[in-house]
């Protein structure tokens, strides 16, 4: 059979669209291929079926590559950003849309041709090991900065207000600044497996990646009900749903507490290993590719 070929280009290396794409290269089965380049280097589309940017700013860089070869994702659910995303493939500017979570493929549907490719997790790099710290503990990764309104300093009071100890990675590399990434493996041994529990407090999401990573290391999610979060979490089983207020997560937090911890945590890493590792969710890439090559005459 002939080979399908996928190009992905990435923002920031080391950043999550970064490993994203290399999980994505790394995972796929032949016949897919797939190659990754740094968005705004050279490329020659001629060398691939189809070019799968994360986000609609990347078509300005793309206005070489024809529109039929573009898939374009969708990686929040922003209404801006979804309207955005939609109007391209309206406009002819891509061929197909792909979106990370359930309730953006929902929003994106009544556009045209759209695929769900939710994100995963590297289950072998992120997993438990040991005993957490002896002090109730919470955690966070990302950049406060974002545009999904990350809600840390509401993270901060509700564990002030419990007397929970609260870890944290913040890193912005969204201006061009690199030299404060974290490598996956420090922020695993650093954070997650410091903690009881990881916090997210967004007004918006689409995948809260760091979410996915702590449950795959056995850690509860305490979560607003953002993007594919209502799709993996369990009240009271492997996390707790909030509202975006510290009352509400001081009262999570105070549930943990009383809850069987060590039941929660085998249900944490249960729910990532029931279908939201990498292995899993790159095979929705590889139906994408090979549905749209057939609608194409790309194969026999």
């Amino acid at each position: 059979m002939r080979t399908v070929k996928l190009l992905i280009p990435y923002d920031v290396e080391g950043w999550a669209w970064w490993h994203k794409a290399q999980a994505v290269k790394r995972l796929a089965h032949p016949p897919v291929a797939v190659d990754v380049v740094r968005f705004g280097q050279p490329l020659d589309h001629r060398d691939f079926d189809y070019v799968l940017p994360f986000g609609h700013y990347m078509l300005s860089g793309l206005a070489a590559v024809p529109p039929e070869k573009i898939l374009l994702g969708s990686s929040s659910n922003l209404p801006e950003y979804l309207d955005k995303t939609a109007e391209a493939l309206r406009t002819g500017k891509c061929r197909a849309l792909f979106a990370n979570s359930l309730m953006g493929y929902e929003a994106l549907k009544p556009a045209g041709r759209v695929f769900l490719c939710q994100n995963g997790v590297d289950a072998d790099l992120f997993h438990p090991v040991g005993q957490p710290p002896a002090e109730l503990t919470c955690c966070w990764v990302g950049n406060p900065n974002s545009e999904g309104l990350k809600g840390f300093d509401l993270i901060e009071e509700a564990c002030r207000k419990t007397g929970a100890v609260l870890r944290h990675v913040a890193c912005d590399a969204t201006k061009g600044d690199e030299t404060g990434i974290i490598s996956q493996s420090d922020i695993r041994d650093r954070v997650y497996r410091q903690a009881h529990a990881y916090i997210c407090a967004s007004a918006n999401e689409a995948t809260p990646n760091p979410a996915l990573e702590a449950l795959a290391c056995g850690l509860p999610v305490i979560t607003t009900a953002v993007g594919n979060m209502p799709e993996i979490i369990e009240d009271g089983v492997n996390g707790f749903f909030v509202d975006r207020s510290v009352d509400s997560i001081a009262k999570a937090i105070e549930r943990l507490r009383r809850a069987d911890w060590s039941a929660m945590s085998r249900a944490a890493r249960a729910s990532i290993e029931n279908g939201w590792t990498w292995e899993h969710k790159v095979r929705n890439y590889e139906n994408m590719a090979f549905e749209l090559a057939g609608e194409d005459g790309l194969l026999p």
